[in-house]
């Protein structure tokens, strides 16, 4: 994590919380609504953003989903993170499955999705090539590194407001593999 600078570029490789949403539905006997696990492998997505020169890290949402990654990443770095809500874009079924159930899709996991943070100069480069591949056709600017309110993750709402994204306690759902 000593790798991220205040500035950089926070992107999400596809919508969070599919696979934790789906596990989260079949256990408690609720219609998915035609929502599948994003369960894949990540390396052909993202082997092509190696070459970029302001490639900070990646790093899988699967144990803890978005929210931890991002803590983990605030907390080594030494560094805030500020993300938009508006910009995550969750797909209506977990978004249903998180309201029936009271989970934040923050933390669920997200076995096909990766966090990546780049130089803010790599952004529009990093998203065309994650968008070249069909696991990374959603991929989207969520947010940025910053020096402000380090070690924490900020999220302004959808409402103009602003929450700490803390890190969680336990496990939403007990591990099943």
């Amino acid at each position: 994590m000593n790798r991220l600078r205040p500035g950089d570029a926070l992107i999400l490789s596809t919508t969070p919380g599919r696979h934790g949403a789906v596990i989260a539905a079949l256990r408690y006997g609720l219609d998915r609504g035609g929502l599948e696990s994003d369960c894949a492998a990540l390396w052909p997505l993202l082997a092509p953003l190696l070459p970029l020169d302001g490639l900070r890290c990646m790093r899988d949402c699967t144990r803890g989903g978005l929210g931890t990654v991002l803590c983990e990443w605030a907390e080594a770095a030494g560094l805030g993170m500020e993300i938009e809500e508006e910009r995550l874009a969750l797909h209506p079924s977990v978004a249903a499955i998180c309201d029936i159930l009271g989970f934040d899709p923050l933390y669920l996991a997200s076995e096909g999705c990766a966090l990546i943070a780049c130089a803010p100069a790599e952004t529009e480069n990093a998203l065309a090539r994650l968008r070249r591949h069909p696991l990374g056709r959603d991929a989207a600017l969520i947010g940025t590194v910053t020096a402000e309110h380090a070690g924490l993750v900020g999220m302004k709402t959808r409402l103009g407001g602003s929450r700490i994204v803390d890190m969680p306690v336990g496990e939403i759902l007990p591990r099943i593999c």
